[in-house]
Formats: C-alpha cells, structure tokens, sequence
C-alpha cells in the first residue's frame, strides 16, 4: 500500500516485540480510517486514531514463567521457617531476662547471707558481757546490720519487679500469688512453650530480732541463714539453666536464619536438606570413611 508505513517498510522491525504489536495496530487503525473516507494519496497519514479493541492504555507484561512445586514448597517453608527464628529469638531474649531476674535475686541473697552471719557473731559477742566501750560499738553495728538486711529485701528489684519483698506482689499483675502466700509465680514465654520464675517472699527479714543480747537471737539468726542459703542456691540454678536455654534458642533462630538464606541457592538442593546439612555441621561424620 504505497504512501502508509508497512512491517516490511521498517528496517529491523521486530513485529514480535509487544510495542512494535502495538504500533502496527493504531497504524493499521489510521490505514482503515483513511480508506474508509475516501482519502488517498502519499502525502501521509491523516484521520482520527482507530483505537484497537481492547486496548486499555497500559503496556501488556509478558506472563511470569511458572514456577515448579519445589520453588513454591520452598517458599512456603522459608516464610514458616522465618516466623520461628523470630520466635525463638523471642523467647532467648525472655530467658535472658529470667537469668537476669534470678542472677539478681541470688546476688542480694548473698549479700544477706553475709550480713546475718556477721549479725550472729555479733549477738553471741555481745552476750558475752564485753566492756561497755565495746558493747555499744557492737549493739550499734547490729542495728545497722539489720538495717541493711531490710533494704537489701525492699530494693532488689528487675523492671520494677520486687523480687525478694513480697508485700505488695498483689498490686503487680506480672505476678500470680502462690497459694500459701509465701511466694509468687513470673511466667516467661519460651517459644511454644512457657516456663515459671517462682519468687519467694522475704519480707520477714524486714523485723529481724532487735535486741542481740537475747539468747533467742542466736538461733533465729542461724535458721534464717540457712533458708536463706537453699533459696540462694534455688536462684543460681535457675540463673543457670535461663542462661542455657537463652542460648540454645539463639542458635536454633541462626540454624534457621541460615536455612532460609541457602535455601535454592546450593546447587539446587532443597530446604529440607540444606536445613539437615547446618545441623550436622561441626558434628563429625554419621559414618565413617568405609562407610
């Protein structure tokens, strides 16, 4: 057709290309309308735009290539396996905290312990009938002994958690009162599952014996160094064993952090056995070299 742009007309035309389809079609469109009104001649291409059927004014995409089972499982896993390493980092962080709730408590038990130790010789120095110049001196360390006992028990706090002072456990609604009263419940998520720091109150060492030259005093001292003792050492367990499992799910949270990342780009191998491959890392061989 002599005067119109033709396919043939176009050097390189790759009548292929989405664009170059779309070109020929408002093309084709000018050549009908141009016919269709009697016009004729070379002097180019004039008429109204025959907009082609369908055409919305957006770029048609190429369709995106189908992806096989294997990509799509894996995505579906590496999203679940991501939701888990957040999880478990979660729950280290939670028993972090109950390491540091436990830590703190055995600490200021410590210090108690060491306190009414020195407040027991001390008691058993004044009932010995020492001169008066050394009687005050002591009856006056014995109050300030017990004066650090009782703060020691108010102050020992984590977040605003008293620890050890069980007096006002009712107002804090992080703590779930133990049936006898004597001690209170810290719940502590750890992945699926949940964990209890159990507090014990001690506020009874708030009013210790006041007066050293009672022969009482010895004896109440001694018993309470050694509850005092089994709880400490309840606390430095627990401070233990939170320290432990922090890290444990630290490192499951890195094993799968690390699945996700290898996953498809190891010689095309599947999530299930990249996964299996950083768990046996660093763990010698299941076999040996005979097989």
């Amino acid at each position: 057709m002599n005067g119109l742009f033709s396919e043939d007309s176009v050097p390189h035309f790759n009548s292929s290309h989405p664009t170059a389809q779309l070109t020929l079609e408002l093309l084709r469109g000018r050549m009908v309308s141009q016919l269709m009104g009697g016009l004729s001649g070379s002097a180019g291409i004039s008429g109204d735009i025959v907009i082609p059927p369908g055409y919305s004014g957006v770029m048609r995409q190429p369709a995106a290539p189908a992806r096989s089972g294997t990509e799509i499982m894996n995505d579906a896993l590496s999203g679940l396996r991501r939701s888990e390493a957040a999880m478990y980092r979660q729950a280290s962080r939670n028993m972090a905290e109950g390491s540091s709730m436990a830590g703190m408590a055995a600490e200021s038990l410590k210090s108690i312990q060491d306190a009414l130790q020195r407040m027991q010789d001390v008691a058993v120095a004044i009932q010995q009938s020492p001169p008066p110049s050394q009687l005050a001196a002591l009856e006056q360390e014995y109050a300030d002994l017990g004066t650090s006992v009782a703060a020691l028990v108010e102050g020992t706090e984590y977040n605003g958690i008293k620890l050890l002072d069980g007096s006002n456990w009712s107002q804090d609604e992080r703590i779930a009162l133990g049936t006898d009263g004597a001690t209170g419940k810290i719940s502590l998520q750890a992945g699926e599952a949940s964990t209890d720091l159990t507090l014990f109150n001690l506020d009874s060492l708030k009013s210790l014996p006041p007066d050293p030259a009672d022969t009482a005093t010895v004896g109440i001292l001694s018993d309470f160094q050694g509850w005092i003792s089994v709880i400490r050492e309840t606390y430095e367990v627990r401070s233990r064993l939170y320290a432990s499992e922090a890290s444990s799910f630290t490192r499951q949270a890195t094993i799968l952090d690390r699945s996700v990342k290898q996953t498809g780009f190891d010689g095309g191998k599947n999530s299930g056995d990249v996964l299996f491959e950083i768990i046996m890392s660093g763990r010698g061989s299941l076999v040996n070299a005979r097989g």
